[in-house]
């Protein structure tokens, strides 16, 4: 049965990783290619091509016949018509100086091994322990093998691990320094186990899922519109929320105050309905400190509403009959006023708080008196949620920095290995390093063996010789009967030709 014919690949998808066939895997199994699938993607290809000859012009057909009459090759009639550089006496050195084509490209094999399926779950996870929760959380994406490990209690500890470590460079980045160290380093956290920062955190008494928590902290889809453009998560409502969604349905507290188009919500919309501080980006015609999601904002008055109906049958409660705009105000008096620093005024503050709670049904003030106790456990969690991500944002970036130090050295080692070589061959006296060093083959950061310098060797020798082909022509028609000594001395530098391969050359007649 035929196949797809695959296309070319480019050059930064030159390399193939491909698992052992030792390890006795599906995958591997699935990599090797039968004879059958090489004879159907040759056929493919056949037939592909079938049908789509191009139209030859009259003058090409006559060229045709005469090739055919003459007895000579295709190949010598095209080197007839387009000539040879030596033969043209007046060739400038634009002709001759024609611009090299991109460098031959060639495919090989590096031989991996999955070890997810090779190795004890112990042993993964003492190999996942070293690396942070960001990674992990990439990783749980990568095959089904992944997600059930990453997601199973049984790495909970290296979740909990990759969390709470900290490095001695976190603790450098701390350290408070200037005029103002001694008032930062009460701020600075200790790499202490005992610290809270140093823990998970609980909400209502039980520890938050680590694997939750990554979501939160590094997925980018918006829960609302499902774009990929939420760059941090919204500490507040506990949501990854991006900036358009922010600015199209959220509204702040001190607006649905003053706008009369929210007098129908219920009046105890506000002590209930969850806030952020995240300012959304757009203007209001007040100042506002709060912000809440429209939608829900009219899901909780509706609840409150069907509460307080279902309190004494048909017939509703009286709070239900209060206005949203009057206890708002009343609202944002108590706390002015739990603001100050005088006792008679937080009295007084809660002498208001008091009259409203008193206004509402004994099912809404329950809601409320559970919102106001899970308060203090919800600023901590945004405490640590904000402590945890500049820590980790930190340390991710260190990584990423040591990433590309060692993606260097790897480049250089393998350049460095394959200078080695072609100078131990000595098929070239010298070379242009420029050139080595450009070339899309030598400048992978992978390892280089002996089966992958075999199979590149050939493509970047070919490169090396059109080099210094190119030059050669270039400077065999510049001069008049041989290269000149400065001609000859930028060869032996640039290209390693020895001089001794111009004597006795001349441009034939």
């Amino acid at each position: 049965m035929a196949t797809r014919a695959r296309p070319a690949r480019q050059a930064a998808q030159s390399t193939n990783y491909t698992f052992d066939e030792s390890d006795g895997s599906a995958d591997a199994a699935g990599s090797a290619s039968s004879d059958e699938e090489e004879y159907g993607r040759k056929r493919a290809k056949t037939s592909k091509n079938k049908g789509k000859a191009r139209m030859k012009t009259p003058d090409e057909s006559g060229e045709e016949e005469e090739e055919e009459s003459e007895g000579g090759s295709s190949t010598s009639a095209a080197r007839k018509k387009r000539g040879n550089p030596y033969l043209l006496p007046s060739l400038n050195r634009a002709r001759a100086r024609w611009g090299s084509p991109a460098p031959e490209l060639v495919e090989y094999e590096v031989k991996r091994v999955d070890f997810s399926k090779t190795l004890p779950v112990e042993t993964v996870a003492e190999i996942l322990s070293y690396l942070g929760p960001k990674t992990l959380y990439e990783l749980s994406f990568l095959n089904k093998t992944f997600h059930a490990i990453l997601t199973s209690p049984t790495v909970k500890p290296v979740w909990k691990r990759a969390y709470t470590f900290r490095d001695l460079r976190d603790d450098e980045a701390a350290k408070p320094r200037g005029v103002l160290a001694i008032r930062l380093e009460k701020r600075r956290i200790p790499a202490d186990p005992q610290n809270p920062q140093n823990k998970l955190p609980k909400f209502c008494g039980v520890e938050v899922e680590p694997y939750r928590l990554a979501v939160l902290m590094f997925e980018s889809a918006c829960q609302l519109c499902g774009e990929d453009t939420v760059e941090r998560p919204d500490q507040f409502l506990f949501r990854r929320i991006c900036k358009e969604c922010r600015t199209r349905s959220f509204i702040g507290v001190e607006e649905v105050v003053l706008d009369k188009k929210y007098e129908g919500l219920h009046a105890a919309t506000l002590k209930v309905v969850p806030k952020t501080s995240v300012e959304p980006d757009r203007r209001f015609a007040v100042r506002c400190t709060d912000f809440v999601y429209l939608p829900e904002l009219y899901e909780t008055s509706d609840m409150l509403e069907e509460i307080d109906y279902a309190a004494d049958g048909d017939k509703p409660w009286r709070g239900a009959e209060l206005d949203l705009q009057s206890i708002g105000r009343d609202l944002s008096r108590a706390a002015k006023l739990a603001d100050s620093w005088r006792d008679s005024r937080q009295q007084k503050a809660k002498g208001i708080e008091q009259r409203i709670m008193a206004q509402f049904s004994p099912r809404v003030r329950k809601i409320i008196e559970q919102r106001e106790e899970n308060k203090p456990e919800r600023e901590k969690l945004t405490r640590w949620i904000v402590a945890a991500y500049q820590r980790l944002g930190y340390r991710e970036d260190v990584e990423r920095a040591e990433g590309r130090a060692a993606s260097e050295q790897a480049r250089a080692e393998r350049f460095a290995r394959i200078s080695q070589r072609v100078k131990q061959e000595g098929i070239f006296d010298q070379y242009d390093e420029n050139r080595l060093v450009t070339h899309p083959l030598v400048g992978l950061a992978e390892p280089l063996t002996d089966d992958v310098w075999h199979a590149i060797a050939a493509a970047i020798y070919l490169d090396l010789g059109r080099a210094a082909a190119k030059d050669l022509i270039a400077r065999s028609v510049k001069g008049q009967g041989r290269p000149s000594q400065a001609a000859e001395g930028r060869v032996r530098r640039g290209l390693g030709v020895h001089p001794s391969r111009f004597s006795g050359h001349r441009r034939p007649e």
